[in-house]
């Protein structure tokens, strides 16, 4: 066994791993970053959550009348909001929509229409934090309070979560972009290692008798040339 180093390969491991810790450090900035803002996207979905909501709610002939649509879990499914419940009040009537989710509205410490327009905080029946939102919808003839739930993200939700993303997300398109690379590489490497081996056939040429060969500096790159320039100017000093 050769006791000699690949240029080549070595180039290829150490591209393999830089892109292998490039992967893993994007994976990290990712989760760090889903971890921080976890509140700020539920927060977005739920506010996605009860404006549609509010858009689709079906009034009966009496005033106090009003149900949210059957339809409704399977139009508000795409959000993907972890535990989703929600609630619809009149204002004025105190009247609660038919669909709506009693168990939210039993574990709001406060006046759910009372909440004040936003997130907030809340702990469930089972004494982990959800995190709620409200929007209070004014219309000409009724006034609604409209509220969204959802289980606050953990870190093993996060972590989840993050997986999925990479399993579906990243490695469809990292994985071509991997293998691409390393079929590539070798023959990027290869041509460019090529005047190494001009350069090994013009110092075959070297003899007693032949010492005013010197070794061509034309096409040789810039990491190489100081080695050429130094055999050529020891050829020089022996000739």
């Amino acid at each position: 066994m050769s006791g000699h180093a690949s240029i080549g390969r070595q180039l290829i491991w150490r591209i393999s791993g830089l892109f292998l810790l490039s992967l893993l450090l994007s994976a990290a900035i990712f989760l760090y970053e889903a971890w921080v803002h976890r509140i700020d996207t539920i927060d977005n979905s739920l506010r996605r959550a009860v404006a549609q909501l509010a858009a689709t709610i079906e009034r009966g002939a009496g005033s106090n009348q009003f149900r949210i649509p059957d339809a409704t879990a399977t139009s508000l499914a795409p959000l993907e909001i972890p535990s989703l419940r929600y609630a619809v009040i009149d204002r004025s009537s105190g009247a609660i929509a038919e669909g709506s989710s009693t168990s939210l509205l039993q574990e709001l410490d406060t006046d759910a229409a009372g909440q004040p327009q936003g997130g907030f905080d809340f702990r469930d029946a089972s004494g982990q934090i959800d995190r709620g939102y409200v929007m209070h919808v004014h219309e000409k003839d009724f006034s609604l309070t409209v509220l969204a739930s959802s289980a606050t993200l953990s870190l093993a939700d996060t972590i989840a979560w993050m997986q999925d993303e990479i399993l579906h997300e990243l490695l469809p398109v990292l994985a071509p972009l991997f293998i691409g690379t390393l079929l590539v590489a070798p023959f990027t490497i290869r041509r460019a290692l090529r005047p190494l081996g001009r350069l090994s056939a013009e110092a075959g040429l070297i003899e007693p008798s032949r010492t005013d060969v010197r070794l061509q500096e034309t096409g040789v790159p810039v990491e190489i040339l100081p080695l050429v320039r130094a055999i050529n100017t020891a050829l020089q000093r022996i000739d």
